[in-house]
């Protein structure tokens, strides 16, 4: 690790402590930032601690950056310092203060200018006065934030240009938080635009970079929600090259993902994407594990909309609610009952009778509804299957 990582990462555990902002003597604006940036990255990589001292730091840098003379300004490095930390959230006030004097260092006016409106909120103001920048020819160390933040100006307007910025911002700075956001902002991109090819490829190098990174959590559930709701998610080409792009994932990853993959399928009624995601789930996972179990109620409740419905039925009847988490017992419990009413034959008790009463007055306990909903989503998989 090199000496500005511990510095960052020594400042973050002592304001996580409760201890002063920790600064070296004659520190300049310039490192104060960079050291927050190092910081800032390392949630990329996983750093929880980076990651709940963030905001303790920023305000003490803010603090720090309001005590400096406005003789440090005419240095361009500490003007673009104030700018990179407005820019990734932090306060405005001493660039404020250097705009009001008009000592900005020689920074262009137009990018002092548009940070600011950009942190006020004025996003149409801040679009004019930062479109016209080029951020490859910006110094490296603003050049990738600038890119990330046109980006999100257009957004909603310029899909296909808000995806070049992303693309810039990306290659302007690797390894970084940047990078990692601007890669889930363009497969989120990418799949609203139902562009499966460039959201699986966009989606393979985020998950291969970045899979510790405090975000990845939600981004795999994305990207599972994703893959389920194509309507060519059950091809067995596309299941192959799924499968050949998640292999450079370690196993515990891999099997996370597919976990999430079979969970969304199946609320989606994709049969043959539910049954390979469990699969291949059950494979990664070890025995008599929460995540095998999960695998086996998957699979199983896919099969039972299938001409195997006994097979599957047989399945589900071994597993015990108590396994589950509250979501996936009611899926378990669906299923079951939904299984009987195609065989013809009454539910065992245990699926249609989960929870006592809250009251006497009150006939259905609370927890039914929700269960009422998984029978629901479950019933529409079965009459898919049937048409």
């Amino acid at each position: 690790m090199t000496s500005i990582r511990r510095i960052a990462l020594a400042c973050g555990v002592a304001a996580f402590a409760g201890g002063a902002y920790c600064q070296e003597a004659g520190q300049q604006p310039f490192e104060l930032v960079r050291s927050l940036r190092m910081l800032q990255d390392m949630q990329a990589y996983g750093n929880a601690t980076a990651h709940a001292t963030q905001k303790a730091v920023m305000m003490q840098t803010a603090e720090r950056l309001d005590q400096f003379d406005h003789a440090v300004w005419k240095e361009p490095k500490n003007v673009r310092a104030v700018v990179e930390f407005a820019l990734s959230g932090g306060s405005t006030r001493t660039l404020r203060t250097i705009l009001a004097r008009g000592i900005t260092g020689g920074i262009d006016a137009k990018l002092v200018k548009g940070t600011l409106a950009y942190a006020d909120g004025r996003s149409t103001e801040a679009a004019n006065m930062l479109s016209g920048l080029d951020a490859r020819l910006l110094d490296p160390s603003v050049a990738g934030q600038v890119a990330l933040v046109q980006a999100e100006l257009i957004a909603k307007k310029d899909t296909g240009r808000a995806a070049a910025l992303l693309d810039q911002a990306r290659l302007l700075s690797p390894g970084t938080l940047i990078e990692e956001a601007a890669l889930r902002r363009l497969a989120a991109i990418y799949a609203a635009g139902r562009n499966f090819r460039k959201f699986e490829t966009t989606s393979a190098v985020y998950l291969r970079r970045y899979p510790r990174s405090i975000y990845a959590g939600g981004f795999r559930q994305q990207f599972a929600t994703q893959v389920a709701l194509y309507e060519t998610a059950h091809d067995p080409d596309r299941l192959a090259k799924l499968k050949e792009m998640l292999a450079a994932l370690d196993a515990r990853d891999r099997r996370d993902l597919f976990l999430a993959m079979a969970h969304e399928a199946i609320l989606r009624g994709r049969i043959g994407l539910s049954r390979f995601a469990a699969r291949e789930a059950a494979l990664l996972a070890d025995n008599d594990t929460a995540e095998a179990a999960r695998a086996k109620l998957y699979e199983a409740a896919a099969t039972v909309a299938t001409d195997q419905l006994e097979t599957g039925l047989a399945v589900l009847k071994g597993l015990k609610r108590t396994e589950f988490s509250r979501q996936d017992a009611e899926l378990l419990d669906a299923a079951i009952s939904l299984a009987h009413q195609v065989v013809g034959s009454p539910p065992p008790a245990s699926a249609t009778t989960m929870d006592p009463p809250q009251d006497a007055n009150d006939p259905e306990p609370k927890i039914m509804e929700p269960a009422r909903q998984a029978v629901a989503r479950v019933d529409q998989l079965l009459n898919g299957v049937k048409k």
